[in-house]
């Protein structure tokens, strides 16, 4: 029998599994996906948790933590503290973004857990792990900015340093956007990831379905910076119909953007994207490239201008590293703030 769960699953994965023990009709549950024959499923409706309190904390009790901290592969690459704390406090994404799985995993509608909950679980976890920071891996963690004080409240009187390594939406609350950076700075994130995506207004509003008008991002790093972060942002190279013009353009918008560092990602075209299901209908593969060969900056699709998917890794490696040294040679002591000495020195050797 094969079997699988879509949505969210943990309260549908336990049915599932009690039907399974006892015996039971298995065939209504929420979310299964069961093979009935070649190439025929049964597919149901997904499960979707309305209430997100229903749902049991993590059961890091479970997990071997020391090897977790040890191994080190936090979403945010250069945290402050080697134990590092990930939360998410909501899950859904009003965007509708072409490359993202957020609409189809979570949904459109963002819930919240509530901030009691969030900080008892914060709270708890860093006393029993010693814990030197927290990461917030949500998709929209500014979208309310009421919920995101009353939690910034809280982080306040903790202490405990945290940032934002999933990336948070440029243009959200423009008006009352330094108020906010400000809050979020004193209540302890040192850093804000912004998700920028594209320097080219072209690709962002045909190619990406992303509402952001390129006008608001240099001021809303340099509030950040004011704010006392330091500010990442996010870039995505290669997409369907995107030129090597408007990769250029990109290039050029963030390294004149004043942000302390960047991410380049080759696009990835992740099943069940808009951006997936175009690269499946005109075989946009490079050949011998699939699904099997998915990393961050692997890359599986053509992209104009290249002529081999070894020639667009090699570039955005190259492009990476360049874009990341900006700060030293800008701003040594910024540098030194950003990734501690040792570190520093290591990644310097990347320009020999």
């Amino acid at each position: 029998m094969d079997l699988a769960m879509i949505g969210e699953g943990e309260l549908a994965f336990v049915d599932l599994t009690n039907a399974l023990i006892n015996n039971e009709d298995i065939n209504d549950i929420a979310g299964l996906v069961k093979k009935i024959g070649p190439k025929k499923y049964i597919i149901n409706k997904k499960h979707r948790t309305t209430d997100l309190a229903e749902l049991p904390r993590p059961a890091r009790h479970l997990v071997d933590m020391e090897g977790y901290f040890k191994i080190g592969a936090f979403q945010g690459g250069k945290p402050k503290s080697p134990r590092v704390l990930s939360i998410m406090c909501s899950r859904g994404c009003p965007e509708k973004c072409t490359f993202c799985t957020t609409p189809q995993m979570w949904g459109s509608n963002i819930r919240w857990r509530p901030v009691g909950k969030i900080m008892e679980e914060i709270n708890e976890d860093v006393k029993k792990y010693n814990i030197g920071e927290i990461q917030f891996l949500d998709d929209t963690l500014t979208l309310d900015k009421n919920h995101l004080f009353e939690m910034c409240d809280e982080l306040e009187k903790l202490g405990v340093p945290w940032c934002t390594p999933n990336g948070t939406k440029v243009n959200y609350h423009l008006k009352e956007q330094a108020h906010m950076y400000q809050r979020m700075y004193d209540s302890g994130c040192y850093q804000i990831t912004l998700a920028v995506e594209s320097g080219s207004q072209r690709v962002l509003d045909t190619l990406i379905n992303k509402r952001l008008p390129l006008e608001t991002v240099y001021p809303a790093i340099e509030r950040a910076k004011k704010a006392g972060m330091l500010v990442h942002t996010f870039y995505i190279v290669g997409y369907p119909g995107e030129t090597i013009e408007d990769m250029e353009r990109t290039v050029d918008f963030a390294m004149n953007s004043g942000a302390d560092s960047y991410s380049f990602a080759v696009l990835q075209p992740l099943p069940g994207t808009p951006i997936y299901r175009q690269v499946v209908r005109e075989k946009l593969w490079w050949p011998g490239r699939g699904l099997d060969d998915m990393m961050k900056r692997s890359s599986l699709i053509k992209v104009n201008g290249f002529n081999s998917s070894d020639e667009v890794e090699k570039w955005a490696d190259n492009l990476n590293i360049e874009a990341n040294l900006m700060l030293h040679k800008n701003n040594p002591a910024r540098f030194k703030e950003k990734y501690n000495h040792h570190v520093g020195d290591k990644y310097l050797k990347l320009q020999s």
